[in-house]
């Protein structure tokens, strides 16, 4: 199983995605390998562990859906970095002028993907709900491709996604 591949060499489609929430024996941001089964079965496995996987039936499976929440991270603009452009380029009132320039915070807007599974437990016949966010390395094709192909092994009609869903999770 390739990390930038989707399929495996069964030829079965896989996501490998971080963990948030619904499985209590991994821990959230864990990564996990999500693989759509011919036998009718979604698989959850830890991506680099020993540990067992965990098998959810497409029968469970009630809704898939994609959210994505746009976070916006709050940073320290480099100061000293300012001051020594600014003095390169304009001498010693540049590197005063880059220093000030430099005080203060920036915003940076980061998107992310999360992936959401509504299932049946088949234990307690209660409704569950799995999440997922995506890593760095994926990209939100290979996210769509894999949430429609469950949605198709499933029998839930496709959906157009919205690109830009904010939520607060």
């Amino acid at each position: 199983m390739s990390v930038f591949n989707s399929k495996n060499k069964n030829g079965e489609r896989y996501l490998v995605v971080n963990m948030v929430d619904g499985i209590e024996n991994i821990k959230t941001g864990n990564l996990v390998a999500l693989t759509l089964l011919d036998d009718g079965r979604l698989k959850i496995k830890e991506y680099i562990s020993r540990k067992d996987a965990y098998y959810l039936n497409y029968s469970q499976i009630k809704n898939v859906g994609i959210i994505n929440k746009a976070d916006i991270k709050e940073e320290d603009k480099s100061v000293v970095g300012r001051a020594v452009v600014g003095g390169l380029l304009l001498g010693p009132l540049g590197a005063v002028v880059g220093g000030v320039s430099g005080i203060g915070k920036k915003q940076i807007e980061e998107y992310k993907n999360f992936i959401i599974i509504n299932y049946i437990s088949s234990e307690s016949s209660e409704q569950k709900v799995l999440s997922f966010s995506d890593r760095s390395g994926n990209f939100p094709n290979m996210i769509k491709k894999f949430v429609r192909d469950l949605r198709i092994k499933v029998g839930l009609p496709e959906k157009e996604e919205k690109e830009k869903i904010n939520h607060n999770l």
